[in-house]
């Protein structure tokens, strides 16, 4: 084991170092120009010295103390850079299965170290920024990862580029701050438990996940796409907040918890794996609620749609007194409870089920009717009217039947005390033979 001093006012170039133990050393005022660091060997920079155009290789390392700097430094596979509080790296590259790390934390007989600083990453392999790093501006591209651990901050990073031999690339935000990230195509932002997100941009292609303790809000202004928020995760989207879909393959998930606020608003979401969508804010088309999911609409809360592109529910739909639904469609053994209002085309599919309470509407037009090949049920207080009853569908009617039913071939309506059809004529109620 050796160690070989760059002193103050020397300038090494092109030295190589190499085996456990042995270290190039740059002291205050010193420069190392163009080092190769491999198999064992460290490049140490002090407060006040420099190496610029380092490689660190397999094996190799280099640590940068307070006050010291590395710059041009490209870090290989396998090859460790650490920068250490008051130290900086500047313009680093780090290859596939390289490291850079601002900081290091607590390993089995080690302390942790706060982090320095770093502008112009490259990374294509790892870097980690712990407590009290700081990175600004770094491109995180196909197959790399950037972590911001508790206390670290990374400051407008861009992430893009996915392969299908490298992956996504990737920011993991636990515990750490990331302020201004911009992901693009193949990009992904992963938001962990304690972790925070300021002012991202999501570009077309790029993605956010909301893991298992993180929370994650979509603010004013601000339209999102592409967001999935894990089992334990909590997505709001706030008033003014747009969370969309763009193209054809894009879309919303939910495992965990995503809440609408009054003036958010969603399309293009499924909710799916015991997921919850509270919506007191606006749903606009093309919702998918997953058997042993739930959405609960909120008073003043509305869902919407077009014909094909409404709310699916397979699991379960519960519309509030005061909120508003339209283009539902109830199958695959899904329940709808209404104390709200529809508006029209609310379908319950066959071994589907629909109940329409006390004070409840369930509302339509020519054009715009309501559908029931599974089971309906009108409870004293509720009304229908614009009711097809199909072959294999049943009522169960305690409240009231307004007007213009038909009850088709194989269609089965129970008028149950206190139950009421009304009507006018032509717009009254039909029953079909069989």
């Amino acid at each position: 084991m050796s160690t070989t001093f760059v002193s103050s006012g020397v300038t090494s170039s092109g030295l190589t170092e190499s085996g456990t133990g042995n270290i190039l050393e740059v002291l205050n005022g010193g420069s190392a120009v163009s080092t190769t660091v491999v198999g064992g060997g460290l490049l140490r920079v002090d407060s006040g010295g420099s190496a610029t155009s380092a490689v660190i290789s397999s094996g190799g390392s280099a640590l940068v103390l307070s006050g010291g700097a590395i710059s041009a430094t490209t870090v290989l596979a396998n090859g460790v850079a650490t920068v250490i509080s008051g130290g900086t790296a500047t313009s680093t590259t780090v290859m596939t299965d390289g490291i850079l790390q601002l900081g290091s934390q607590a390993l089995s007989g080690q302390s942790a170290s706060a982090g320095g600083s770093a502008t112009g990453t490259i990374d294509s392999g790892w870097e980690a920024i712990n407590s009290g790093g700081v990175d600004r501006g770094a491109m995180v591209l196909s197959g790399g990862g950037q972590g911001v651990f508790a206390g670290g901050l990374s400051i407008s990073a861009t992430v893009s580029g996915f392969s299908a031999s490298e992956g996504y690339a990737v920011v993991v935000v636990s515990g750490g701050v990331a302020s201004a990230t911009t992901v693009g195509s193949g990009g992904l932002l992963d938001i962990e438990a304690g972790g925070t997100v300021v002012g991202e941009i999501i570009l077309a292609g790029g993605q956010v996940n909301v893991g298992s303790g993180a929370a994650f809000t979509v603010s004013s202004g601000e339209t999102l796409h592409d967001v999935f928020v894990k089992s334990g995760g909590v997505e709001t989207i706030a008033s003014g907040g747009v969370e969309t879909a763009v193209g054809s393959n894009s879309y919303n998930g939910a495992n965990g918890t995503v809440n609408v606020l009054a003036g958010g608003t969603l399309d293009h979401m499924a909710v799916e794996g015991g997921g919850v969508l509270n919506v007191a804010g606006t749903t606009t088309s093309n919702v998918f609620v997953g058997s042993g999911s739930v959405e609960n609409v909120l008073s003043g809360g509305s869902v919407s749609g077009s014909v094909n592109a409404g709310t699916n529910v397979q699991g379960t739909l519960n519309l509030a007194a005061g909120a508003t639904g339209a283009f539902i469609s109830v199958n695959g053994g899904g329940v709808l409870n209404l104390a709200g209002t529809t508006t029209n085309n609310v379908f319950v599919d066959s071994g589907s089920f629909a109940t329409v309470s006390s004070g409840a509407a369930m509302n339509g037009s020519s054009g715009g009717g309501n559908g029931v090949a599974g089971t309906l049920n009108v409870l004293a207080g509720g009304s229908v009217v614009w009711l097809d009853v199909d072959s294999g569908g049943k009522v169960n009617l305690a409240g009231t039947m307004g007007h213009n039913q038909l009850i088709l071939s194989g269609g089965v309506e129970n008028v149950l005390s206190g139950g009421l059809i009304t009507g006018a004529v032509s717009s009254g109620t039909g029953v079909f033979a069989g």
